[in-house]
């Protein structure tokens, strides 16, 4: 048999904002104010937010085309399939990141709005906390194909004994732009920059653009050294019956992941085809709320020749932030195991109990690839040999780039999940069906992701990517479920058989979900430390003597809720990186109790009226959140948020026809 199919998904998407007032009558300066009249996003904090956010105008056309073939054959004992599928995918898109924002701490400063020195405000700093500003191209025409083949043969060798044999291929294109409008930056061509001077040498376009810059090497399309195209996946299966009621299951397979298309939009944000400004503090000394944003080019003549400035920096000449690609990015690939027995006890109840396990390697995550260096005297680091908080920017692999700002887009995360799971499931009989369900599971990675984002940064030292290996931030190390449906039977006595009993005393149905489960992963935190490294947010230290048990504390959450753990048990990671580890404690876990109560009625042969009452969290159990792991907050130690609402009871009523 032969089954061939064709799809086609196209769901667009657009958000056009119209701005009442546009940057021209309020005053404010900014390249492009003539062709982009929309206003900065204005934030004054602790007050309010004029205007949109710098990617509030944007506009996504994406169109899928699936065609997949699958051809059956049974012969003997053999039963094979075959296939493979093709998919062709195109995202146009634009997103005008040109509007700018600038922000103020306080209103007096929004009101004065100078610039700092003498002839502003007398101070060293303008009014003005931070702006960002951004100007060139933002069209592009992403293209991708993904190609898969497989064969299975579920092999039944014996009445006892069935096989899954299989093989899967599949190639995954990375997104590339059709008049290549992008630009990546090769770590392996950097020239530091000439003193005073500038280069653009390490920056790349891909092969083919109808925007060549002169002087840059143009590479493969999609930035990539060697897409990966020997991507294959056995997979392995085994049902043995052990005795007639104890059947034994096995598998083994190989997943590949396409990676996510946030790799690509990454890149939509570098020259040659934009460039971008984001300064606060003394490298915005001379903003005004005329004048905030300094004179980038205009979108009119991009692309652009890169230009990677030695220092000193200036707002003119700032040292360059960017993300880029890495050329030797894999297919991020999972590797799913498990093994469990299933035993049939009287009364339609199926128990079972097994291990499930996981591995996953070539996982994505982003790393600083420019932090700050310690320097010493046998050691300097480009002429430094002390290690100070204002030298930190010197000190650093890559002159010319920020040493918070360069971040490489790399598959180098990996995962290892492993669990017990257990259940018991009640097949339909006599008007009940339920199913209970036990794990007990343990997951560790060195990147969990972020909630949203398939991207996230390393914790803690980005030089050294062993030390952020720890329980995952998902992590959930016993989760009990346990669901049902019960039709209750009809409960009026003598009543039953008569009209109103059959109307009133049948039909009744309760159902209910009902969760138990141990909390999420708490990191400690300290944005203080590390500043030696010019880092934001480091792992904090340890207390002299202390430990993860001395950090515990015991007690019913509602009794700890002010001081979850031991605060004491840490202390600021101080100029380094802090010793603790990741993700070391443990939040308050969650219990609910859902409950549905419905009541059939029919009426007139075929038609029905339904009843119901649902009530969510029935126990009224406050399920509390994650306590502050952030050492520098108000709050550090403190829940003070729950996750879930509070009982609900909600009653519907529908009829079917």
């Amino acid at each position: 048999m032969n089954e061939a199919r064709f799809g086609y998904n196209r769901p667009a998407g657009a958000s056009i904002l119209s701005d009442p007032t546009n940057i021209g009558a309020v005053g404010i300066n900014r390249v492009n104010a003539n062709t982009v009249t929309a206003l900065p996003q204005i934030t004054v904090s602790g007050s309010f937010v004029l205007g949109y956010g710098n990617s509030s105008d944007q506009k996504t056309i994406p169109n899928t085309f699936t065609y997949h073939d699958t051809f059956s054959w049974t012969h003997n004992t053999h039963f094979i399939r075959t296939g493979f599928e093709a998919r062709r995918y195109q995202t146009n898109l634009f997103n005008r990141i040109v509007r700018g924002s600038m922000t103020f701490l306080t209103f007096p400063d929004f009101l004065l709005g100078m610039a700092g020195g003498p002839g502003g405000n007398g101070t060293s700093q303008s009014n003005l906390n931070q702006v960002s500003l951004s100007s060139g191209i933002t069209d592009r025409n992403y293209r991708a194909t993904d190609i898969s083949a497989f064969v299975q043969d579920d092999w039944k060798i014996h009445s006892k004994l069935t096989l899954n044999l299989g093989l899967r291929y599949d190639f995954m294109g990375f997104q590339y732009d059709t008049r290549g409008r992008s630009g990546n930056y090769d770590l392996r061509l950097y020239q530091p920059p000439p003193a005073g001077g500038a280069t653009s040498a390490g920056f790349v376009q891909p092969k083919g653009t109808q925007f060549a810059v002169g002087g840059l090497p143009q590479v493969d399309r999609t930035f990539l050294d060697n897409p990966d195209n020997k991507n294959f996946g056995p997979r392995l299966g085994l049902a043995y019956r052990i005795l007639p009621k104890l059947v034994l299951r096995s598998g083994y397979g190989i997943f590949w992941e396409r990676v996510s298309n946030q790799m690509a939009l990454q890149l939509i944000s570098n020259l040659p085809f934009v460039t971008t400004f984001s300064g606060s503090g003394a490298a915005i000394s001379t903003a005004t709320f005329q004048n905030p944003f300094p004179n980038l080019t205009p979108i009119s003549a991009f692309p652009i020749t890169p230009a990677i400035y030695a220092p000193p920096f200036t707002p003119d000449r700032p040292s360059s932030g960017v993300t880029v690609l890495d050329p030797a990015i894999h297919t991020p690939y999972l590797q799913q195991y498990s093994t469990n027995l299933q035993y049939e006890f009287p009364g339609q109840m199926l128990m079972e109990l097994g291990y499930v396990g996981s591995k996953g390697t070539h996982l994505p995550w982003t790393r600083n690839v420019n932090q700050s260096i310690l320097a010493s005297t046998t050691n300097p680091v480009n002429g430094e040999t002390t290690n100070t908080t204002t030298n930190a920017a010197n000190r650093v692999r890559y002159v010319g780039f920020s040493n918070t700002g360069f971040t490489q887009v790399q598959t180098g995360a990996d995962s290892n999940y492993n669990s017990l799971q257990t259940s018991v499931t009640k097949r339909l009989s006599h008007g009940l069906q339920f199913l209970a369900a036990y794990t007990w599971a343990k997951s560790i990675d060195d990147n969990s992701g972020a909630n949203g984002s398939t991207l996230s940064g390393i914790s803690g030292d980005a030089t050294d990517t062993r030390q952020a290996r720890g329980i995952s931030d998902f992590n959930r190390a016993h989760r009990f479920t346990f669901s049902y449906v019960y039709s209750i039977p009809a409960w009026g006595f003598g009543l039953n058989d008569s009209s109103f009993g059959k109307k009133f005393f049948s039909g009744w149905q309760v159902s209910g979900v009902t969760t138990f489960q141990t909390g999420s992963s708490v990191t400690i935190t300290d944005s203080r430390g590390a500043s030696l490294f010019g880092a934001t947010s480091s792992r904090a230290s340890w207390a002299p003597g202390a430990t993860v048990e001395t950090a515990k504390l015991t007690g019913p959450t509602e009794s700890r809720l002010t001081a979850y753990f031991n605060k004491a048990a840490f202390v600021s990671a101080g100029t380094l990186w802090g010793n603790t580890a990741r993700n070391i404690l443990t939040g308050p876990g969650q219990q609910n109790v859902d409950i549905s109560l419905s009541k059939n009625t029919p009426f007139m042969e075929s038609r029905m009226v339904e009843w119901r009452m649902e009530v969510f969290n029935a126990l009224n159990h406050p399920n509390f959140g994650n306590p502050s792991g952030s050492m520098t907050s108000a709050a550090f130690g403190t829940i003070t948020n729950t996750v879930a609402n509070a009982r609900l009871i909600q009653f519907g009523l529908r009829i079917v026809y």
